[in-house]
C-alpha cells in the first residue's frame, strides 16, 4: 500500500519539457568531453568520524563472528550488517 508501481504520462512531461531542456546522451558527446582525470588524496578522518568508524567496525566484527559461529544470520543481524558496513 502506498508504494510507486510505475509512472504514467512520461512521455507528455517529456514533451512539454523539451523546448527548454538540452537532452542530449553520453554517446552523442563523447567526443566533445576532456579526458577523464582522477586524483585520489587521502583525508584523516575527524575525532568524530573515527569513532563512528570504530563503532560500526565493532557491530560488523559481533556480527561476523556471530556467523562464523553458527553459519547463520537473523534478519536483524543482517540489517545492522548492512547498516554498519
Amino acid at each position: 500500500m502506498g508504494r510507486v508501481i510505475g509512472y504514467t504520462g512520461l512521455e507528455k512531461i517529456g514533451q512539454t519539457l523539451a523546448p527548454i531542456v538540452i537532452r542530449r546522451r553520453k554517446s552523442e558527446v563523447l567526443m566533445q568531453l576532456p579526458v577523464r582525470t582522477d586524483q585520489n588524496l587521502m583525508v584523516p578522518m575527524t575525532q568524530m568520524q573515527m569513532l563512528h568508524h570504530q563503532q560500526n567496525a565493532d557491530v560488523v566484527a559481533q556480527i561476523v563472528n556471530r556467523w562464523r559461529k553458527f553459519k547463520f544470520l537473523s534478519d536483524k543481524d543482517q540489517r545492522r550488517l548492512a547498516c554498519a558496513l
